[in-house]
């Protein structure tokens, strides 16, 4: 993608602390797919372990910091 894309800014982040990015830093955060990848070892979505609880309350939160003020999160 860097090379078809070269004026772009690449980033590798752990999605669930984005220590990266600042506070209140973006309009738009998009999951394509990041909660249900953290879950794909659990047995039943209505008893989840408490590590996959704990992971994806990080991503929640990790999102909502960086989010601005009245930002979306899709």
């Amino acid at each position: 993608m860097k090379s078809r894309f070269p004026d772009y800014q690449w980033v590798v982040s752990d999605a669930k602390d984005l220590k990266e990015f600042e506070d209140n830093s973006f309009d738009i955060v998009f999951d394509k797919a990041t909660m249900d990848a953290l879950v794909t070892d659990e047995g039943s979505c209505w008893d989840p372990n408490p590590e996959t609880i704990s992971d994806c309350k990080a991503l929640c939160e990790a999102s909502l910091r960086v989010l601005k003020q009245g930002g979306k999160f899709l």
